[in-house]
């Protein structure tokens, strides 16, 4: 009588049957992650990552997700389709051109930063990355002048109050001239009594003319250096990592998130290989018959 047929479920006879799982999947992991990677760096999707520096009337903990909602608004892509032409003559070409120059672009706040990943899926690199330099300009513009409408408003009313100040230390100025020169009738009256009055209102007089004239110096001071300030800012929304045509995947920068990902890809290769070892000899159980007993 022959014996039923067994299954072995050691470790060593499934990795001695299945050999080529062990060293096929994590090549295959660590070449899917490498795939992966060098799309992302030399396909045709743009990838870059942006910082909103927050501007007045923007609340920093909200600015970035003001800005990625900016990225894809019709003012944006507006200008983003004029400026790269790539709309043909007629209002209809131009509203289809920006709805699908819409579905092209996707943003993601990075949690906890200010920092915002944008990607645009053109046709090739080269138009994906024309369209994201694009988008931050003109993302970048549009936030500059809101600045710089908020920081010339603050620079008029800055202006506003050193000519007032002018005015009155103008007023002080002649009505201490006057009664310098003893021409001020309150000051006419002789006598010590009158004397001593006249001598604390022209030190009044003095000492309100030198606070004036510390008011008006601090304030112009205060003015140059706002003025040199706006100068001075930086944009509203700074690249970290701009996409490149063909970047050299030698640089360290570039090579680091390939090792990154090949490893990721080999490590999920190598935890697959028992599971799908065990699975294969489940699926494609091998048979073993026992030779015949005599009786």
């Amino acid at each position: 009588m022959q014996a039923a047929p067994t299954y072995r479920w050691g470790l060593g006879f499934i990795a001695m049957r299945w050999r080529h799982v062990f060293w096929l999947l994590p090549l295959a992991g660590l070449l899917i992650g490498l795939g992966l990677q060098l799309w992302v760096l030399y396909g045709p999707t743009a990838v870059g990552i942006i910082q909103a520096r927050p501007i007045p009337g923007y609340r920093a903990a909200t600015f970035p997700v003001d800005v990625a909602t900016v990225l894809q608004s019709d003012v944006i892509l507006s200008k983003t389709t004029d400026s790269l032409d790539l709309a043909e003559p007629g209002a209809s070409n131009r509203e289809r051109c920006m709805l699908e120059l819409r579905t092209m672009i996707h943003t993601q706040c990075i949690p906890g930063t200010s920092l915002i990943e944008v990607r645009v899926a053109g046709r090739s690199r080269r138009q994906s990355i024309r369209i994201w330099n694009a988008l931050l300009y003109h993302t970048n513009k549009h936030f500059d002048d809101i600045r710089s409408a908020a920081e010339n408003a603050k620079l008029a009313a800055m202006e506003a109050t050193i000519k007032a100040l002018e005015l009155d230390l103008d007023q002080m100025r002649r009505e201490l001239s006057v009664a310098l020169a003893g021409n001020n009738p309150t000051f006419g009256a002789t006598g010590s009594a009158d004397e001593e009055k006249r001598k604390a209102e022209l030190g009044k007089l003095k000492t309100d003319f030198e606070a004036a004239q510390k008011s008006l110096e601090a304030a112009k001071i205060h003015l140059i250096s706002r003025q040199m300030g706006c100068r001075l800012l930086e944009n509203p929304i700074i690249s970290h990592e701009m996409p490149v045509i063909s970047p050299r995947w030698t640089h360290w920068d570039v090579l680091r998130p390939l090792l990154y990902h090949a490893g990721i890809g080999l490590s999920i290769g190598v935890l697959l290989t028992v599971p799908v070892a065990y699975l294969l000899e489940f699926l494609l159980p091998r048979r073993r018959s026992e030779p015949h007993l005599a009786t």
